[in-house]
């Protein structure tokens, strides 16, 4: 990962085309729209809502999130534990340092992965500034 990016909520909304022809957007109210993007990010996601969405190899996929939200951060401990020089110790001190934080596990599992899991949704966030 190069680095983590948020998207300019405010910015995008402000450039955001209203759609008003579109039937979508102009027929349907926005609590429907909500619970069509969420059926649309869990398929996408089989069946998860809580994903990571991040870019390798010029891509933008996504992974499914496996760490427990609520699960104590276990890296410090694990690394001090760790026997000097070791693989171990090494192995730890590379999750520490990682952009992914506490999903360290959901980093080693993306890039273990040899598919590509290309997403149904995402395209459609990345064209679409209103959505």
């Amino acid at each position: 990962m190069s680095g983590l990016v948020f998207p300019d909520r405010a910015s995008l909304a402000a450039t955001a085309d209203d759609q008003l022809d579109a039937p979508f957007f102009s027929r349907l109210p926005i609590e429907i729209r909500r619970l069509i993007y969420i059926e649309s990010w869990r398929t996408s996601g089989g069946g998860e809502l809580r994903q990571h969405v991040t870019r390798k190899n010029d891509q933008w996929l996504h992974v499914a999130c496996i760490t427990d939200p609520h699960a104590e951060d276990i890296r410090m401990t694990n690394y001090a534990n760790a026997g000097f020089g070791s693989v171990e110790k090494a192995t730890w001190l590379q999750r520490l340092s990682t952009e992914w934080c506490i999903h360290w596990a959901c980093e080693e599992a993306h890039l273990a992965r040899r598919d590509v899991q290309r997403s149904s949704f995402l395209p459609v966030l990345l064209s679409c500034k209103r959505m």
